[in-house]
């Protein structure tokens, strides 16, 4: 499936902001990253941005870190989302 594509490409890194999960390759030009997508990923504990075609994934909740188990699940979830649009 085109999203195990993507999550193989999954790479934590920490930034002054936090840390994230971005998706590094390009997404497809016909990926619409709209407020549907959006509000999908934040009713599911996800904040999401997109900067020049790549997916950032963060916590909703900065207070609760994404640790190694919750890096798990939430990638689960993020997963689901990815297989729904692509």
């Amino acid at each position: 499936m085109k999203s195990e594509r993507l999550l193989n490409d999954v790479h934590k890194f920490s930034s002054p902001y936090g840390e994230y999960y971005a998706i590094i390759p390009q997404v497809p030009d016909h990926f619409i990253f709209d407020s549907f997508f959006v509000e999908a990923c934040k009713g599911n504990g996800i904040k999401v941005s997109m900067y020049d075609h790549t997916l950032l994934f963060e916590s909703a909740h900065p207070q609760i870190p994404w640790d190694a188990f919750q890096a798990k699940w939430k990638m689960l979830i993020i997963k689901n989302i990815l297989e729904t649009l692509f």
